[in-house]
């Protein structure tokens, strides 16, 4: 489990594929301190198991579904990358509840300045729309963040200068892909009740 509680970011050292699995080796620092093969990381909001850890970097294998439902396989060498290791047991819980599992790619359709903080707009695909609620929680590229506003087509999230200079928000601009995760208890709600209205008919 995640919190969406970002916490570092790390830069893609390599990139390379075979038989359908696409290797990343990641630099960091804070995050290989207790990483060990097998340990589960969420990078952009997805979780991938560690292979090899060296030094101050980690591996990570993406298989072939992972490739196709979400944006790593866009990702470029040097290019920075959420990170967050998943919770331990004793942690301190922040953020929102974070699978891991990514819901689906979205972008970016608008960026601007407001009161300090930075806004910005999503495209709200027809299927997130039983799960997008405003003052809901919604996890972007594994950023854990409240939605501000919900119109027709698009959805906002305020995001406060301390998160865009510790995100990979800082580096995205309009029409950017991003990874979205619903909230998993907005998921479990609509699934009830579309079960019931099922049970009815």
């Amino acid at each position: 489990m995640f919190t969406g509680l970002i916490e570092e970011l790390g830069r893609i050292e390599r990139k390379g594929s075979g038989t359908g699995i696409l290797n990343l080796r990641v630099g960091a620092q804070r995050v290989t301190e207790d990483l060990r093969s097998g340990s589960s990381i969420a990078l952009n909001g997805v979780c991938l198991t560690v292979t090899r850890v060296a030094p101050k970097c980690f591996s990570v294998d993406v298989s072939e579904e992972t490739r196709e439902t979400t944006t790593l396989a866009s990702l470029k060498v040097g290019e920075f990358v959420n990170l967050e290791r998943a919770m331990s047991a004793d942690g301190r819980f922040g953020g929102h509840i974070s699978t891991g599992h990514v819901d689906g790619i979205t972008k970016i359709t608008g960026r601007k300045r407001r009161s300090g903080s930075t806004v910005f707009d999503f495209e709200l695909k027809r299927e997130f729309v039983p799960f997008i609620v405003e003052k809901g929680s919604v996890g972007v590229d594994g950023v854990s963040l409240t939605i501000l506003k919900v119109e027709r087509g698009i959805f906002s999230v305020n995001i406060i200068p301390h998160t865009l200079q510790s995100t990979t928000f800082a580096f995205k601009k309009v029409a950017d892909r991003v990874n979205i995760e619903l909230d998993i208890i907005g998921k479990y709600v609509v699934n009830f009740l579309k079960s019931r209205q099922e049970l009815k008919e």
